[in-house]
């Protein structure tokens, strides 16, 4: 409990903590859940999102926003749900959301 408390102190002075997947997946999520709750963070930003499933992702029950940074170009991101897969004709989760970005 001692190094929880340690580890939210240092987590409180920075402004901003953009979790990593993987290191979302090394901790314990436990651990990690405490400290997120216990912090609050109003902004969650997430990065190499191709590679994320949503259950490596800690959040608290007073995120606002939740930004994923990743490059559709690069790394076609991974779904588990058949209605967004590829095969189906609905699942075009390569096409980008920005209309100047040619895809």
């Amino acid at each position: 409990m001692k190094q929880l408390l340690e580890e939210s102190e240092k987590i409180e002075q920075k402004r901003a903590t953009p979790p990593h997947p993987e290191a979302e997946h090394r901790h314990d999520h436990q651990r990690r859940r405490k400290v997120s709750n216990s912090l609050a963070p109003r902004i969650v930003a997430c990065e190499e999102t191709g590679e994320v499933l949503e259950s490596h992702v800690t959040l608290s029950a007073l995120t606002q926003h939740f930004i994923l940074i990743g490059d559709h170009l690069q790394l076609r991101p991974q779904v588990i749900t058949y209605k967004l897969s590829e095969t189906r004709p609905s699942g075009k989760l390569t096409t980008s959301i920005n209309p100047s970005s040619s895809a």
